[in-house]
């Protein structure tokens, strides 16, 4: 989406230093060029972001198009405070330019890991467009970040909390694609992040490729059932982002994967139902569910007749048949 100008392309090939020589030849020597690169609707957020201090020397933020006025505001706010996003999140959304957050993080986050600075910034657009403006599109620039970033051994955890703060559980199945990398600590990224998930712990000892069909049958099993806990890095050591309703999966409801309020029983019989099916086990829950949605789905009928049955004998039937997935 955002090609490559002369700027972009120095960043990338000779460095930052090398940048910010060029640049500075190109604006002492020829401004209204400079201006003109500048203001190319493909010159990158990171790019702009390391010239702001020679932008500043040579008086030449008066000169640029709104797009990089605005990020140069926003720049300019983020760095000034010391916990950006308890603080600026609440100015942040007043500038109401979703576009500009776009580009800010889609070509800004390529050259992720500038400085401290750049990196919160990307974290602080990455929060706004997925919890404000609700953005799926953005979603794979974020899981990439977050990937590259483990891969240089810098922080990502409050970058994936934002991520399942999408609050969709088909952004399990763009995690579990990357147990089929040919970089390990892809690999192994990708594990830490659904490790809750019980398919992923009881095929721990398989390869990445191995486990990521085990996931997508799990995933295809429970996707209706799958909703968003909020659990997160900074109140557990391993939080759970999401998991499956098992009281809804045994009534055949899907939830609502965003809502705190994920399900709830739509008559008094169902109430009465769930509380005997809460005091189970959790392998009796787990048996119980998994029988009653397969049976549903191959015969309503036979579902009803089964469900009207007492829950030992529920329980009984459900054990006799094989070949139910453990989870």
């Amino acid at each position: 989406m955002y090609s490559e100008n002369y700027l972009n392309r120095t960043l990338q090939e000779e460095g930052s230093s090398q940048l910010l020589l060029s640049f500075e030849k190109l604006a002492k020597f020829n401004r209204r060029k400079a201006v003109e690169i500048l203001n190319d609707e493909s010159l990158n957020f990171s790019t702009l972001y390391l010239l702001r201090s020679k932008i500043k020397k040579y008086r030449l933020a008066s000169t640029l198009h709104n797009r990089n006025k605005n990020a140069l505001t926003f720049i300019d706010k983020a760095v000034s405070k010391k916990n950006i996003k308890t603080k600026y999140l609440l100015t942040a959304n007043s500038l109401k330019n979703h576009g500009l957050l776009k580009w800010m993080l889609e070509s800004g986050s390529r050259q992720d890991g500038l400085d401290d600075a750049f990196d919160e910034i990307i974290d602080i657009t990455s929060l706004i467009l997925v919890k404000q403006f609700k953005d799926k599109s953005v979603i794979p620039a974020i899981i990439r970040t977050i990937y590259n970033r483990r891969r240089k051994g810098m922080f990502m955890q409050d970058l994936a909390w934002t991520l399942f703060e999408y609050k969709d559980p088909d952004i399990l199945k763009d995690i579990a694609f990357r147990l089929c990398s040919a970089d390990p600590k892809d690999v192994k990224l990708s594990r830490e992040l659904i490790s809750y998930l019980p398919c992923i712990r009881l095929s721990s000892g398989l390869p990445g490729f191995s486990q990521y069909n085990i996931f997508l049958s799990w995933f295809e099993e429970n996707r209706p059932f799958i909703y968003y806990t909020g659990e997160s890095f900074q109140q557990k050591a391993n939080p759970m982002p999401y998991k499956v309703s098992y009281e809804a999966k045994y009534l055949c409801k899907p939830v609502y994967a965003d809502s705190d309020k994920h399900f709830k029983p739509s008559a008094k019989p169902e109430e009465e139902l769930l509380k005997s099916f809460g005091k189970l086990d959790a392998n009796s829950q787990i048996l119980l569910s998994n029988y009653s949605y397969r049976l549903f789905r191959q015969n309503p009928y036979a579902w009803n007749t089964w469900r009207s049955y007492p829950l030992g004998e529920q329980t009984r039937i459900a054990g006799g048949m094989g070949g139910i997935m453990p989870w």
